[in-house]
């Protein structure tokens, strides 16, 4: 695992040490804990988009959000070269999308946001108004691109920079964590 902006942006913030050392959980506790968060924002965010007027601004920070993570994730696991060129790839495949009515990645995003929209229509009672998620889920979908391009191009930027510790490879866990960590098999005979 690589260090990322986030991380060095996690020391910096003064507010964060004084909560329980994030490095101290155990794996499979982090695991819950983010994916419980992840379900949690996405559920709040698409409730308000879903029950209120309010369609565009929560599936705006929906997209950042999940570029965000997306980032955060392709940082941490992938080398700052990988990086630089996942980067090059993504903004190459989105900024020559735009351009072309018949891209395949259009047409993806959406059928995907058609789907997105057909659904919320499914779980919203009769009465509610009907929103045109289309557009909005559209827009998601791009500021999510646009955010990993942004985080990833900028991770990779201060990792190929000498006095930066980004890019570097994470101090491994010391043993006493993970054996805290991983649970106890019975030996065998």
């Amino acid at each position: 695992m690589y260090i990322t902006l986030f991380d060095m942006l996690a020391e910096r913030i003064s507010a964060l040490a004084r909560l329980p050392r994030w490095g101290s959980i155990r794996p499979s506790t982090r695991a819950v804990i983010i994916g419980v968060a992840v379900i949690l924002i996405t559920l709040c965010l698409g409730t308000v988009a879903n029950f209120t007027s309010l369609v565009f601004t929560p599936l705006v920070l929906l997209g950042v959000f999940y570029g965000a993570v997306i980032a955060k994730l392709l940082g941490q696991f992938l080398a700052p070269k990988l990086q630089t060129m996942t980067t090059g790839f993504i903004a190459g495949i989105s900024s020559g999308s735009l351009g072309a009515k018949e891209s395949k990645l259009i047409d993806a995003i959406h059928s995907t946001s058609e789907f997105i929209t057909s659904l919320s229509v499914s779980i919203r009672p009769p009465e509610a108004r009907n929103p045109n998620f289309g557009p909005a889920v559209s827009l998601c979908i791009w500021i999510a691109i646009c955010t990993i391009v942004v985080i990833l191009g900028s991770n990779s930027y201060y990792a190929n920079i000498e006095s930066s510790r980004i890019g570097q490879l994470a101090q491994p866990v010391p043993a006493p964590a993970l054996a805290r960590a991983l649970p106890v098999q019975p030996e065998r005979p």
